[in-house]
């Protein structure tokens, strides 16, 4: 049975036809980004900070963690690659007690 919301009469009115996407269109199940779509992708790029990190997460502090200690053992203490956010120094300082942190692995200078 031909399906009438899908279809036509051909060029000629002789008869009904099958409706065909036109050129570029994407086959029926494979949709575009839709808005909210695209909207959450630009939110998630907010999100992120120069780690391209989710801010918070493990991943995260172990990232920052990382690279503040690198900072911190070099003898020269030259300006980092990236800068640190504010929001990563705490949350790295808060980690040092944790026995997988780097930071809190230095041992301290008595002066």
């Amino acid at each position: 049975m031909l399906n009438l919301a899908f279809a036509f009469w051909d060029e000629n009115w002789t008869g009904l036809r099958p409706w065909t996407p036109p050129e570029g269109m994407l086959p029926v199940g494979e949709c575009r980004m839709t808005n909210l779509q695209r909207r959450l992708k630009k939110i998630e790029a907010y999100m992120t900070d120069a780690s391209g990190l989710v801010p918070q997460s493990q991943r995260w502090l172990e990232y920052w963690d990382r690279q503040i200690f690198n900072y911190m053992q070099d003898p020269e203490h030259r300006r980092p690659a990236v800068l640190f956010p504010i929001e990563a120094f705490r949350a790295v300082m808060k980690f040092t007690n944790d026995p997988t942190s780097l930071v809190g692995s230095i041992q301290a200078v008595d002066e």
